[in-house]
């Protein structure tokens, strides 16, 4: 894949993968510099997302965003280790509180104070859930990956997939009807 086609690429698919940062970091900051590594580390491998089959130009692009969440999971998860090698060698916590963003456009304030309340619980909740199921729920619906493409890009079964969506599911509503939130 050429350079070029990267920058297309990031065109129709950065929105999405930054928002996977968001979501998967849980603050901006780390997100920025999440996403700026992806975009890095895929000019460095560009190689690997190429195709042969020019006709299957879209489905490349799907396989690229694909690939750029893998990359995002990854590091992620490079990161996580360091921080928590580096805390327990210090004694530091790393742990921090995200901000999560909500764009509400409703005009009732009774009812946008409401909405962001309960996504503020969810993201809570979703944040809350072993960082296996937590990566299987983001992968699908915020990076709008099928079970398949999850399995294929974790490389675990899609049965394993389908299993850890069922249980964070069930987790997520008890937890948020625990809160007074039905889903």
């Amino acid at each position: 894949m050429t350079v070029k086609e990267i920058e297309e690429m990031i065109n129709i698919y950065g929105t999405s993968v930054y928002s996977f940062c968001c979501y998967l970091t849980g603050s901006r900051e780390k997100a920025d510099d999440l996403y700026q590594n992806i975009l890095l580390k895929a000019l460095e491998m560009k190689e690997k997302i190429a195709v042969d089959n020019a006709a299957e130009k879209e489905k490349k692009y799907l396989r690229s965003k694909n690939y750029l969440l893998g990359i995002g999971i990854r590091l992620w998860k490079k990161e996580k280790a360091k921080s928590a090698r580096y805390a327990k060698e210090f004694s530091l916590d790393d742990e921090e509180n995200g901000i999560w963003q909500m764009a509400a456009d409703e005009e009732n304030v009774e009812g946008m104070i409401e909405k962001k309340e309960m996504t503020e619980a969810l993201y809570q909740v979703v944040n809350c859930l072993p960082e296996k199921m937590r990566i299987v729920v983001l992968l699908h619906y915020t990076g709008d990956m099928k079970v398949e493409e999850i399995a294929k890009e974790l490389k675990i079964p899609k049965g394993t997939v389908k299993s850890r969506l069922h249980h964070a599911r069930i987790q997520i509503r008890k937890e948020m009807e625990d809160r007074g939130y039905e889903l």
